[in-house]
Protein backbone atom coordinates (compact mmCIF):
# COMPACT_ATOMS: atom_id res chain seq x y z
CA UNK A 1 0.00 0.00 0.00
CA UNK A 2 2.45 2.36 1.24
CA UNK A 3 4.90 1.65 -2.25
CA UNK A 4 1.86 2.50 -3.97
CA UNK A 5 1.10 5.28 -2.53
CA UNK A 6 4.72 6.82 -3.18
CA UNK A 7 4.26 5.70 -6.58
CA UNK A 8 1.25 7.38 -7.60
CA UNK A 9 3.19 10.30 -6.00
CA UNK A 10 5.28 10.34 -8.53
CA UNK A 11 3.39 9.02 -11.69
CA UNK A 12 1.95 11.74 -14.28
CA UNK A 13 3.89 14.64 -12.38
CA UNK A 14 3.56 17.81 -13.92
CA UNK A 15 6.13 21.15 -13.20
CA UNK A 16 6.34 24.87 -14.06
CA UNK A 17 10.13 27.09 -14.12
CA UNK A 18 9.11 30.33 -13.10
CA UNK A 19 11.95 32.86 -14.43
CA UNK A 20 12.10 36.73 -13.63
CA UNK A 21 8.53 36.63 -12.66
CA UNK A 22 7.32 34.37 -15.02
CA UNK A 23 5.85 31.22 -14.85
CA UNK A 24 6.80 28.46 -18.02
CA UNK A 25 4.67 25.99 -19.89
CA UNK A 26 3.40 23.15 -18.35
CA UNK A 27 6.01 20.07 -18.86
CA UNK A 28 6.14 15.90 -17.54
CA UNK A 29 8.44 14.88 -15.28
CA UNK A 30 9.41 11.69 -16.16
CA UNK A 31 12.89 10.97 -14.71
CA UNK A 32 14.14 11.45 -10.89
CA UNK A 33 12.67 12.32 -7.71
CA UNK A 34 10.82 15.80 -6.47
CA UNK A 35 12.88 18.25 -5.46
CA UNK A 36 12.73 19.52 -1.86
CA UNK A 37 10.67 16.37 -1.01
CA UNK A 38 11.18 14.64 2.38
CA UNK A 39 11.06 11.50 0.76
CA UNK A 40 13.43 12.46 -1.97
CA UNK A 41 16.90 10.92 -0.09
CA UNK A 42 15.11 7.78 0.89
CA UNK A 43 14.23 6.87 -2.08
CA UNK A 44 17.41 7.81 -3.90
CA UNK A 45 19.26 6.41 -1.47
CA UNK A 46 17.17 2.89 -1.78
CA UNK A 47 17.50 3.35 -5.83
CA UNK A 48 21.39 3.50 -5.79
CA UNK A 49 21.58 1.06 -2.96
CA UNK A 50 20.35 -1.81 -4.85
CA UNK A 51 22.73 -0.35 -7.68
CA UNK A 52 25.81 -0.86 -5.41
CA UNK A 53 24.48 -4.12 -4.18
CA UNK A 54 24.25 -5.72 -7.32
CA UNK A 55 27.61 -4.46 -8.20
CA UNK A 56 29.65 -5.40 -5.36
CA UNK A 57 28.68 -9.45 -6.39
CA UNK A 58 31.91 -9.19 -8.41
CA UNK A 59 33.96 -9.49 -4.89
CA UNK A 60 36.25 -6.92 -6.57
CA UNK A 61 38.11 -3.91 -4.22
CA UNK A 62 41.25 -2.90 -2.14
CA UNK A 63 41.67 -5.38 0.76
CA UNK A 64 42.24 -3.76 4.04
CA UNK A 65 43.87 -5.45 7.21
CA UNK A 66 42.54 -2.87 10.22
CA UNK A 67 42.71 -3.28 14.04
CA UNK A 68 40.50 -1.89 16.67
CA UNK A 69 44.02 -1.08 18.70
CA UNK A 70 44.82 2.92 19.79
CA UNK A 71 47.74 2.33 18.39
CA UNK A 72 49.01 2.96 14.47
CA UNK A 73 52.37 1.31 15.51
CA UNK A 74 51.11 -2.18 17.22
CA UNK A 75 51.45 -5.17 15.68
CA UNK A 76 49.59 -8.40 15.04
CA UNK A 77 49.57 -10.19 18.65
CA UNK A 78 46.86 -12.43 20.23
CA UNK A 79 45.99 -9.67 21.74
CA UNK A 80 45.54 -7.30 18.69
CA UNK A 81 44.37 -9.53 16.01
CA UNK A 82 44.10 -7.47 12.88
CA UNK A 83 40.79 -8.28 10.70
CA UNK A 84 40.22 -7.44 7.06
CA UNK A 85 37.60 -6.41 5.10
CA UNK A 86 37.84 -5.50 1.18
CA UNK A 87 36.45 -1.90 0.02
CA UNK A 88 35.33 -1.54 -3.28
CA UNK A 89 33.74 2.19 -3.11
CA UNK A 90 32.98 4.72 -1.57
CA UNK A 91 29.88 6.84 -1.91
CA UNK A 92 28.56 10.52 -1.13
CA UNK A 93 25.06 11.26 -2.46
CA UNK A 94 25.69 10.42 -6.29
CA UNK A 95 28.97 10.62 -6.55
CA UNK A 96 30.87 7.07 -6.20
CA UNK A 97 34.53 5.94 -6.05
CA UNK A 98 35.72 2.81 -7.34
CA UNK A 99 38.91 1.09 -5.56
CA UNK A 100 41.08 -1.18 -7.29
CA UNK A 101 44.29 -2.77 -6.59
CA UNK A 102 45.20 -2.91 -10.43
CA UNK A 103 43.94 -1.51 -14.20
CA UNK A 104 42.67 -4.99 -15.25
CA UNK A 105 40.37 -5.45 -11.91
CA UNK A 106 39.23 -1.57 -12.48
CA UNK A 107 38.17 -2.01 -16.11
CA UNK A 108 36.36 -4.62 -14.60
CA UNK A 109 34.25 -3.22 -11.62
CA UNK A 110 33.92 -0.05 -14.64
CA UNK A 111 31.98 -2.44 -17.00
CA UNK A 112 30.03 -4.46 -14.53
CA UNK A 113 28.84 -1.18 -12.79
CA UNK A 114 28.19 0.64 -16.07
CA UNK A 115 26.30 -2.36 -17.26
CA UNK A 116 24.18 -2.63 -13.93
CA UNK A 117 23.03 1.46 -13.90
CA UNK A 118 22.26 1.02 -17.67
CA UNK A 119 19.69 -2.38 -16.35
CA UNK A 120 18.43 0.86 -13.57
CA UNK A 121 17.91 3.31 -16.58
CA UNK A 122 21.22 5.07 -15.35
CA UNK A 123 24.34 6.12 -16.96
CA UNK A 124 28.12 7.08 -16.09
CA UNK A 125 29.22 9.97 -17.11
CA UNK A 126 32.84 9.61 -19.29
CA UNK A 127 33.55 13.01 -19.15
CA UNK A 128 33.17 13.72 -15.35
CA UNK A 129 34.94 10.32 -14.30
CA UNK A 130 38.49 10.28 -13.14
CA UNK A 131 41.43 7.69 -12.91
CA UNK A 132 43.64 8.29 -9.79
CA UNK A 133 46.48 6.21 -8.92
CA UNK A 134 47.20 6.08 -4.98
CA UNK A 135 51.39 5.63 -4.94
CA UNK A 136 54.07 6.98 -3.62
CA UNK A 137 56.19 5.92 -6.45
CA UNK A 138 56.37 6.84 -10.14
CA UNK A 139 54.03 4.78 -12.43
CA UNK A 140 52.61 4.29 -16.12
CA UNK A 141 49.29 5.70 -16.81
CA UNK A 142 46.47 3.20 -16.56
CA UNK A 143 44.25 2.52 -19.76
CA UNK A 144 40.77 2.81 -17.70
CA UNK A 145 37.44 2.39 -20.89
CA UNK A 146 34.07 3.33 -20.25
CA UNK A 147 31.65 3.24 -23.45
CA UNK A 148 34.69 3.12 -25.73
CA UNK A 149 35.87 6.71 -24.28
CA UNK A 150 39.75 6.32 -22.33
CA UNK A 151 39.42 8.07 -19.11
CA UNK A 152 41.53 11.13 -18.25
CA UNK A 153 44.12 10.40 -15.55
CA UNK A 154 44.43 12.72 -12.68
CA UNK A 155 46.96 13.47 -10.03
CA UNK A 156 44.78 15.75 -7.97
CA UNK A 157 41.16 15.56 -7.59
CA UNK A 158 38.72 17.56 -5.20
CA UNK A 159 36.70 15.46 -3.53
CA UNK A 160 33.86 16.71 -1.36
CA UNK A 161 35.36 20.54 -1.07
CA UNK A 162 39.03 18.89 -0.26
CA UNK A 163 42.23 17.92 -2.81
CA UNK A 164 43.13 14.30 -2.65
CA UNK A 165 46.90 14.07 -4.34
CA UNK A 166 48.07 10.88 -5.82
CA UNK A 167 51.02 10.64 -3.74
CA UNK A 168 49.07 11.02 -0.55
CA UNK A 169 50.52 14.96 -0.37
CA UNK A 170 48.45 17.78 1.58
CA UNK A 171 50.68 20.83 0.59
CA UNK A 172 47.52 22.08 -1.89
CA UNK A 173 45.11 21.01 0.52
CA UNK A 174 46.36 22.97 3.12
CA UNK A 175 47.05 25.64 0.67
CA UNK A 176 43.38 26.11 0.72
CA UNK A 177 42.59 25.61 4.36
CA UNK A 178 44.56 28.89 4.73
CA UNK A 179 43.08 30.63 2.55
CA UNK A 180 39.38 29.53 3.45
CA UNK A 181 40.66 30.87 7.07
CA UNK A 182 41.28 34.16 5.11
CA UNK A 183 38.41 34.50 3.63
CA UNK A 184 36.13 33.43 6.45
CA UNK A 185 37.92 36.15 8.82
CA UNK A 186 37.56 38.68 5.73
CA UNK A 187 33.95 38.17 6.26
CA UNK A 188 32.84 38.42 9.95
CA UNK A 189 35.75 41.48 10.64
CA UNK A 190 33.40 43.54 11.22
CA UNK A 191 32.66 41.15 14.38
CA UNK A 192 35.81 39.96 15.07
CA UNK A 193 37.58 43.42 15.20
CA UNK A 194 34.78 45.34 17.17
CA UNK A 195 36.63 45.95 20.14
CA UNK A 196 33.02 47.28 21.74
CA UNK A 197 32.52 43.52 22.20
CA UNK A 198 33.50 41.20 24.29
CA UNK A 199 36.98 39.14 23.99
CA UNK A 200 35.08 35.72 24.65
CA UNK A 201 32.17 36.01 22.49
CA UNK A 202 34.83 37.44 19.85
CA UNK A 203 36.63 34.06 20.45
CA UNK A 204 33.50 32.02 20.02
CA UNK A 205 32.53 33.28 17.21
CA UNK A 206 36.01 32.70 15.67
CA UNK A 207 35.57 28.96 16.73
CA UNK A 208 33.08 28.77 15.35
CA UNK A 209 33.33 30.42 11.81
CA UNK A 210 37.01 30.45 11.24
CA UNK A 211 38.54 27.46 12.86
CA UNK A 212 36.20 24.77 11.38
CA UNK A 213 37.61 25.93 7.53
CA UNK A 214 41.49 25.25 8.94
CA UNK A 215 40.49 21.86 10.15
CA UNK A 216 38.11 20.65 7.30
CA UNK A 217 39.19 17.01 6.22
CA UNK A 218 41.84 17.62 9.16
CA UNK A 219 41.04 13.81 10.68
CA UNK A 220 42.72 12.16 7.68
CA UNK A 221 45.72 14.58 7.14
CA UNK A 222 48.75 12.93 7.25
CA UNK A 223 50.58 16.42 8.63
CA UNK A 224 53.79 17.15 9.79
CA UNK A 225 54.54 19.70 12.51
CA UNK A 226 56.00 22.01 10.01
CA UNK A 227 52.41 22.11 7.81
CA UNK A 228 50.67 22.48 10.89
CA UNK A 229 53.13 25.56 11.55
CA UNK A 230 51.75 26.50 8.02
CA UNK A 231 48.16 26.67 9.14
CA UNK A 232 49.17 28.03 12.90
CA UNK A 233 50.61 31.11 10.70
CA UNK A 234 47.12 32.25 9.66
CA UNK A 235 45.23 31.79 13.05
CA UNK A 236 48.35 33.69 14.86
CA UNK A 237 48.07 36.53 12.72
CA UNK A 238 44.14 36.77 13.37
CA UNK A 239 44.55 36.68 16.72
CA UNK A 240 47.33 39.47 16.91
CA UNK A 241 44.40 41.57 15.16
CA UNK A 242 41.65 40.74 17.38
CA UNK A 243 43.67 40.96 20.89
CA UNK A 244 46.46 43.99 19.64
CA UNK A 245 49.36 42.76 19.56
CA UNK A 246 52.25 44.15 17.88
CA UNK A 247 52.94 41.94 14.74
CA UNK A 248 56.26 40.85 15.81
CA UNK A 249 54.60 38.85 19.26
CA UNK A 250 55.52 35.13 19.20
CA UNK A 251 52.64 32.57 18.68
CA UNK A 252 53.21 31.28 21.86
CA UNK A 253 52.80 34.66 23.44
CA UNK A 254 49.90 35.34 21.61
CA UNK A 255 48.17 32.11 23.41
CA UNK A 256 49.35 33.20 26.24
CA UNK A 257 47.50 36.19 26.23
CA UNK A 258 44.41 34.80 24.73
CA UNK A 259 44.12 32.69 27.57
CA UNK A 260 45.04 35.79 30.00
CA UNK A 261 42.05 37.67 28.85
CA UNK A 262 39.56 34.53 28.71
CA UNK A 263 39.57 32.54 31.38
CA UNK A 264 37.66 29.93 29.69
CA UNK A 265 41.00 29.35 26.97
CA UNK A 266 38.62 29.27 24.28
CA UNK A 267 41.57 29.52 22.07
CA UNK A 268 44.19 27.18 21.14
CA UNK A 269 46.73 26.13 18.96
CA UNK A 270 44.93 24.18 15.96
CA UNK A 271 47.92 21.30 16.18
CA UNK A 272 46.16 20.41 19.55
CA UNK A 273 42.89 20.56 17.53
CA UNK A 274 44.20 18.57 14.88
CA UNK A 275 45.87 15.93 17.03
CA UNK A 276 42.53 15.49 19.27
CA UNK A 277 40.23 15.21 16.22
CA UNK A 278 42.70 12.29 15.11
CA UNK A 279 42.67 10.51 18.46
CA UNK A 280 38.91 9.98 17.84
CA UNK A 281 39.64 7.64 14.89
CA UNK A 282 39.77 4.27 16.95
CA UNK A 283 40.27 2.13 13.79
CA UNK A 284 43.59 2.16 11.62
CA UNK A 285 43.88 0.16 8.30
CA UNK A 286 46.69 -0.49 6.03
CA UNK A 287 46.45 -1.54 2.59
CA UNK A 288 47.26 -5.34 2.58
CA UNK A 289 50.59 -6.00 0.60
CA UNK A 290 49.54 -3.77 -2.17
CA UNK A 291 51.87 -0.87 -3.12
CA UNK A 292 49.42 1.33 -4.93
CA UNK A 293 45.64 1.45 -5.67
CA UNK A 294 43.08 3.19 -8.28
CA UNK A 295 40.42 5.01 -7.69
Amino acid sequence: MLITVIGDFHDRARARVRADGVLSEVFALNTGVKQGSVLSPTIFNIFLGAIVHAARQASLGVPLEFSMSDSLLSEKTQNHPFLSYTIADILYADDMKLLARAADALNVMLQILNRITATFGQQISPEKSKVMVISSSSFDKPKIILNGCELEVVYNFKYLGSIEESNGDITEELARRRQAMGLAFHSFAHVLLDHRIRISTRFKIYNATVVPNALYGSQVWPATNKELANLEVIQTRHLRWMLKLDKYTSASVVIETAHQVDSSKLIVPLECKVIQKSSTQILWAYPAETEGSLC
